[in-house]
C-alpha cells in the first residue's frame, strides 16, 4: 500500500465529537475556575471581613478571572475530544 491509501483507510475523528468537546470546555473549564475562586474568596481576610467595598472587589475579581477562562476552554476541550476521540478509533 502506498502512503495515500494507508491515510484515505483511517477513520476520521467525528465532528460531533469535536463540536462536544469545544462546548463543554467552554461550559465546564469556566466553572471549575468561578467555583475555584469562590474558594479562595472565601479563605481570603480582606474578602470576609471588609465591608462592602472589599466584598464587590472581590467578587469583581471573581468574574474577571473568570471571564478570562472562557476563550482557554475551547481550544482545551478540542484536544481533550480529539485525543479521546483517536483513542477510541483506535480500538
Amino acid at each position: 500500500m502506498t502512503d495515500p491509501e494507508l491515510s484515505a483507510a483511517q477513520p476520521k475523528v467525528s465532528g460531533r465529537v469535536i463540536a462536544l468537546g469545544i462546548v463543554l470546555g467552554l461550559i465546564l473549564v469556566p466553572l471549575t475556575v468561578f467555583g475555584a475562586m469562590e474558594v479562595v474568596n472565601r479563605m481570603l481576610f480582606e474578602c470576609r471581613d471588609s465591608g462592602a467595598e472589599g466584598s464587590l472587589a472581590c467578587a469583581l475579581r471573581q468574574v474577571v478571572i473568570t471571564a478570562l477562562f472562557i476563550p482557554v476552554g475551547a481550544p482545551l476541550g478540542f484536544f481533550v475530544a480529539y485525543a479521546i476521540g483517536k483513542r477510541r478509533l483506535r480500538r
